[in-house]
């Protein structure tokens, strides 16, 4: 199994939107194990590495082979680069995470404002086919991002432009102060999708970087475990200090 991760963003974004079939539940399930998988790893390699460095005897036998304490020290400071790189993974995860929500929450009551006004818009121009159509009042509403945006840009732009547009919209208690505070909302919509977007770009360059840092631990501790491999040949359960299972015969 693969150690990389990447951000699911559509998993974050849908907003609790779930396939049928167990799906969700078996992605999650496997971002467990990915987790695990990976925190275990590390840790079997802190643990040799550590041990290592603890016994004496073990580690003179493995100098003999190019591995002396300096180089055991450069496989743990390895380790704990992983670690490292692990742990500001998840605090780029967890912002864009929370920028997720944020877009989201602001784009809800953005349009929650902009719905409002429909209706009466409709009233309003519903002898005026021309500003029926110059302020996109038929049909229904884009539901993806980028129509929507279309949809709501051009509404607030078309009104807030147009002394006559809001004249009549007057009638119908629409008023510029309302619209213009709908309007930033609007914009607040765009300025935290934007955010969005630039957070999720940090959280997968962290997690590039976490992948990274474990490649090359994996890497180094190869080469490694295959010097333990020969320089306890005769003494085989040695090898056990740093977590190789020999199997023991009586």
């Amino acid at each position: 199994m693969s150690e990389n991760e990447n951000v699911n963003v559509n998993n974050v974004e849908s907003g609790g939107g779930q396939p049928e079939g167990g799906q969700p539940q078996q992605e999650e399930q496997k971002k467990r194990k990915i987790s695990v998988t990976f925190n275990d790893r590390v840790e079997e390699f802190r643990s040799a590495l550590q041990n290592t460095l603890n016994e004496t005897e073990f580690r003179l036998f493995i100098a003999d082979y190019g591995f002396d304490e300096a180089r055991v020290q450069v496989g743990m400071g390895k380790v704990n680069s992983t670690l490292k790189a692990r742990q500001f993974q998840l605090d780029e995860r967890a912002r864009y995470r929370e920028a997720v929500r944020e877009a989201l929450a602001k784009r809800e009551k953005a349009n929650e404002t902009y719905i409002e006004f429909l209706p009466n818009a409709r009233l309003a121009f519903q002898d005026n086919p021309e500003a029926y159509e110059l302020l996109l009042l038929d049909g229904k509403r884009a539901r993806n991002f980028g129509g929507w945006k279309a949809q709501v840009e051009r509404f607030y732009d078309k009104t807030l432009n147009s002394e006559t547009i809001l004249a009549q919209l007057a009638k119908y208690d629409v008023t510029r102060e309302q619209l213009e505070q709908g309007h930033q909302e609007f914009q607040d919509v765009i300025t935290a999708t934007d955010h969005k977007q630039s957070v999720k770009a940090d959280a997968e360059h962290a997690t590039q970087l976490k992948n990274e840092a474990y490649n090359d631990l994996v890497a180094w501790m190869k080469d490694f475990y295959k010097i333990v491999e020969i320089a306890f040949k005769k003494n085989p359960q040695f090898k056990e200090k740093v977590g190789i299972v020999v199997p023991y015969g009586i």
